[in-house]
């Protein structure tokens, strides 16, 4: 008979984003004293039943992709993301609540860029 495990093992849970799109702006800085991070939107379009679905995606970045980041990514600039979401909540002043969704980029890549032709 097999003994029965009394060990509490939580489910494995999964918060996982790949996302391809364009760079709207610079990043913005939106570090405090104890994270530095910057903070850019990506824009991402697809086709789906002859229309075109548009989103546009809040992405913070912190260590060790950050200095990257704030080197090459600039309006335009195609990019490849790997992190995870992230929600924040909070209250205003009078007591309204509030929710934020964003993109914790883990993993940040730049498409190459190409030299105009004439």
């Amino acid at each position: 008979m097999r003994k029965k495990s009394r060990s509490f093992e939580p489910p494995v849970e999964l918060n996982s984003i790949w996302l391809e799109g364009t760079v709207l702006g610079e990043p913005t800085d939106v570090s405090d004293r104890e994270r530095p991070a910057c903070r850019f939107e990506v824009a991402t379009s697809r086709w789906h039943l002859q229309e075109q679905d548009l989103s546009v995606f809040t992405v913070e970045v912190r260590e060790p992709q950050l200095a990257a980041c704030r080197k090459q990514l600039t309006k335009g600039r195609g990019v490849r993301i790997i992190g995870r979401l992230h929600q924040n909540r909070w209250k205003d002043l009078s007591g309204n609540s509030h929710t934020e969704l964003q993109i914790v980029g883990e993993l940040v890549q730049t498409r190459p860029l190409f030299a105009a032709t004439e």
